[in-house]
């Protein structure tokens, strides 16, 4: 436990159970006090058994109808309230997926990628963002964990919900550095085979449950290291990662 963190705050917001998991667990093995918005008690008990035998005493678990800007607003008062700051704001997404044609594409389905894409991005940005620029401190990670695979053709829908996230994120990420705010995005997408791929040397292979690993690295160390508002992983769909990229 890394005693540097023992005072600070978390809020993980997510609808991708892998990754928000393995972000909770890590923080929480850290000392961090971790809150944690679900939309029912069957999200946080399927969360309770992925985390496995990790202390939850840190862990403070609300049902919160998001993206409601009024019910997130009222969270942000709340922790503000109760524990006086956000130190780290972790946002999970699943990138939409369609195989339809975007003129094919059921308004039921576009309503939900707005939804839980776009709107989702912007409510917790626009909420966590306000409460961090007071206290003119903070980190913001937005997650976009892509379910097509890096070798293939992404969804309409998908490629149209991650040009909207990565252009929000260059704004945030501009507007929180007059407060000293920094925030990062961070981009996965799957490989179906766990083999180096020597011409993406630029992008790293992860596995998604060491996901926090890397996040809980980037909070301690401040972002030192990552320069980058951009932070871009291959995931391996076997749950390994393969080094050395």
């Amino acid at each position: 436990m890394n005693k540097l963190l023992v005072d600070k705050v978390a809020l993980v917001v997510g609808s991708s159970r892998t990754v928000v998991a393995s972000i909770v667990q890590k923080l929480l093995l850290e000392g961090v006090r971790v809150i944690l918005p679900a939309k029912s008690a069957q999200e946080v008990a399927l969360l309770s058994q992925r985390i496995g035998g990790v202390n939850t005493d840190k862990l403070v678990t609300l049902l919160v109808d998001y993206p409601d800007y009024d019910k997130a607003f009222e969270l942000a008062e709340c922790v503000k309230e109760k524990y006086g700051k956000i130190d780290l704001a972790v946002i999970c997404f699943d990138t939409p997926v369609s195989e339809q044609l975007l003129t094919k594409t059921d308004i039921i389905d576009w309503e939900k990628m707005v939804d839980h894409s776009i709107t989702t991005f912007f409510v917790a940005a626009h909420v966590v963002l306000g409460n961090m620029r007071e206290n003119k401190q903070g980190m913001f990670i937005s997650i976009n964990s892509a379910n097509d695979t890096i070798n293939k053709c992404p969804s309409a829908l998908g490629s149209i919900s991650r040009t909207m996230q990565t252009e929000m994120a260059k704004v945030f990420y501009e507007e929180g550095k007059l407060d000293n705010i920094k925030c990062y995005h961070l981009i996965t997408a799957h490989s179906k085979t766990p083999e180096i791929n020597t011409t993406r040397a630029e992008i790293p292979r992860i596995a998604e449950d060491d996901i926090g690993v890397f996040i809980v690295q980037l909070f301690k160390e401040n972002g030192v290291g990552a320069e980058h508002l951009f932070q871009k992983f291959a995931v391996n769909a076997a749950g390994t990662t393969a080094f050395g990229i």
